[in-house]
């Protein structure tokens, strides 16, 4: 019966469909920090609820909810859980399209589309494959749309506290339909840089008028040795040749200022504060990350006469490493071949397992989260609000197969 299904399902997804949904998705903002998802979320309620799939709109904060929707199973297999997120990252300073879609051929450009409402569009064309099948998965086939991802996974954790997630999980993020199972981990550091104020002035004017050492200590001045300090801790840890660039130090956030709050003033700054990500490899805990980069910038700019503080921020996200032989790795494998006619490329994905998803916060749960969607990494400047219509109806046709391969390999 299995084999006499496929064709019928994976036959619900056309071209048509896949871009109309895209663009609907890529049109409506959700930048992080801007706007609220509640746009994207009542697309995605509207669009399943008009084919009778069971949705739930779980409010985390005002105009800020989880989208929760569901294909009951037979209660053959296992739940499979298809997880996305809703929001993108704010819009850089040389996007001039605003929210604007475009599409030429098979391509369609709009911020947010590669991060990630192509994948999210897969997961909703899966949804509404089954249900227009008449067919019951084997295990109940979920989705979640969470609001927060660029948040530290905002929407994930409070989502894991209202459902009782599935053991099983794929996550379309960006991954050119790679199976990634390796990711790096993350944690932020607050860095607090403290020299002395003074009235503004040049060498020669405090030697006019009081002591060159009464001179400010400025922690601006301080940036670039903090900076290149932060490329050279020596930190502690087993080089992982599958990510041999881990880990790595990203300065996200810089402000200077006046005393405790940082004011701007007419006088020299005395406190300056960075807001760092650390990427970090396998077996790196936040504690001793932090401790060791305080260790080093103590060194480093005690001879200048500044003092630091830093101090963990945020939510640490652990590295993930999902066994190759996990039952949803090999689900997702046979379906991707079953699809394309051709092997998957599968574990670690370069440089794609330098980004990180809410799989990671669900592998610290102990379940299996892997990522496996439309679009290309970002380091290509091209890649950005890029998504090919293709991908995304390869990528809804995959997922829609792994459900009947997970039950393959798995009973309840």
């Amino acid at each position: 019966m299995t084999q006499q299904m496929l064709p019928d399902i994976t036959a619900n997804v056309t071209t048509d469909e896949a871009l109309d949904l895209t663009r609907r998705l890529a049109a409506t903002p959700s930048q992080c920090g801007v706007d609220d998802e509640i746009g994207v979320a009542r697309i995605l309620q509207e669009t399943m609820e008009t084919e009778g799939i069971e949705v739930e709109l779980l409010e985390v904060s005002a105009g800020r909810p989880n989208v929760l929707a569901r294909i009951p199973g037979r209660g053959e297999a296992p739940s499979l859980m298809l997880n996305g997120h809703m929001d993108t990252t704010p819009l850089d300073v040389s996007w001039s399209a605003a929210h604007q879609v475009h599409v030429d051929g098979d391509v369609v450009r709009g911020h947010g589309v590669r991060n990630m409402k192509g994948g999210v569009a897969s997961i909703v064309l899966t949804l509404l494959a089954w249900q227009r099948s008449g067919v019951r998965p084997p295990g109940d086939l979920l989705f979640t749309a969470v609001m927060g991802h660029h948040q530290g996974g905002v929407g994930t954790r409070a989502l894991m506290q209202q459902i009782e997630w599935p053991q099983h999980t794929i996550i379309p993020e960006p991954t050119d339909l790679g199976i990634r199972t390796v990711q790096t981990g993350s944690l932020t550091l607050r860095i607090r840089v403290r020299g002395r104020t003074a009235p503004v002035g040049d060498t020669a004017l405090f030697s006019r008028y009081a002591q060159r050492a009464d001179q400010a200590r400025n922690p601006l001045d301080a940036l670039d040795v903090v900076e290149r300090a932060l490329t050279s801790v020596p930190y502690q840890f087993v080089i992982d040749e599958r990510v041999p660039d881990l880990p790595m130090t990203q300065v996200r956030h810089v402000r200077a200022g006046y005393g405790e709050n940082m004011v701007p003033m007419a006088f020299a700054p005395d406190t300056m504060e960075l807001n760092v990500g650390v990427f970090t490899t396998k077996g790196q805990r936040p504690e001793r990350v932090r401790d060791e980069v305080t260790a080093h910038l103590r060194a480093v700019l005690a001879p200048f006469g500044f003092h630091t503080d830093i101090e963990l921020v945020g939510s640490f996200r652990d590295f993930l490493d999902v066994p190759l032989d996990a039952p949803v790795v090999e689900s997702l494998a046979q379906a991707h071949h079953d699809v394309v006619g051709t092997e998957a490329t599968v574990g670690a994905l370069l440089p794609h397992s330098y980004f990180g998803c809410d799989g990671q916060i669900l592998a610290m749960e102990g379940l299996d989260a892997i990522s496996y969607g439309p679009g290309s990494h970002a380091y290509r400047y091209d890649s950005r609000g890029r998504v090919e219509i293709r991908h995304v109806v390869t990528c809804a046709r995959a997922l829609i197969l792994a459900p009947l391969r997970l039950a393959e390999r798995t009973t309840v």
